[in-house]
C-alpha cells in the first residue's frame, strides 16, 4: 500500500507544487508523512495500518514529485546533468543496497 500511494501522489503533488510552489508542498507532506507513522506505529487492526501506510506512501512521494523541478530551480544545465545523476542514485540503490552493507 505504500508503494501504491507512493506511485499516485505524484500525480496531485507535481501540479500543486506549481500552483503553490515547491517549498510548501515539501514541508505539508515532510509533516504530514512524519504524523502518518504515529498512527501506523499504534495501529490496532490490519485496516488501520494499510490506510496508514498509502497515506505515509502518499505523502512521502512530495521528494520524486519535485525533485526534479527543485533541480532544475537550483542549477544550470551544465550542472544539473551531474546533480541529477546523484539525486537518481537514491532511489536506485536504497532498495538493493541495505542487504550487502548489512553483511560487512
Amino acid at each position: 500500500m505504500f508503494l501504491l500511494g507512493f506511485g499516485i501522489g505524484p500525480l496531485f503533488l507535481a501540479p500543486l507544487s506549481e500552483t503553490f510552489g515547491r517549498r510548501p508542498i515539501y514541508v505539508a507532506c515532510f509533516i504530514i508523512f512524519t504524523l502518518t507513522q504515529i498512527p501506523c506505529a499504534l495501529a490496532k487492526t490490519i485496516h488501520m495500518l494499510i490506510g496508514f501506510r498509502f497515506l505515509s506512501g502518499l505523502f512521502g512521494s512530495a521528494s520524486i514529485a519535485n525533485g526534479g523541478g527543485t533541480i532544475s530551480d537550483m542549477y544550470d544545465a551544465l550542472e544539473r546533468t551531474g546533480v541529477v545523476g546523484w539525486y537518481i542514485l537514491g532511489p536506485l540503490t536504497g532498495p538493493s543496497a541495505p542487504p550487502p552493507v548489512t553483511l560487512m
